[in-house]
């Protein structure tokens, strides 16, 4: 399944954080097929890496990323918004 929703980190961070309306949100989006960057999974990881406990927070984010697609974010994808005069 391809992907439709790209999600931005800030709402990855906030979800396992049980702010409400992200969970809802995104938990109605994943039937449709959610994706982030490889952006966004190097500072989820970052952030494991940091943290007081990267054990268990590197199995948290790994149990919640489940079901989630990894978009690499080539060149060609990125010029291509140019062509559509997508900003």
């Amino acid at each position: 399944m391809t992907p439709l929703y790209l999600i931005d980190t800030d709402w990855i961070i906030h979800y396992p954080n049980g702010q409400r309306e992200i969970v809802k949100r995104l938990l109605a989006l994943r039937k449709e097929g959610l994706a982030m960057s490889v952006i966004s999974l190097a500072k989820l990881y970052e952030g494991v890496y940091y943290s007081t406990n990267p054990e268990g927070d590197k199995k948290a984010l790994e149990d919640f990323l489940t079901g989630f697609q990894s978009w690499d974010l080539k060149m060609k994808y990125v010029k291509s918004s140019e062509k559509s005069g997508e900003n």
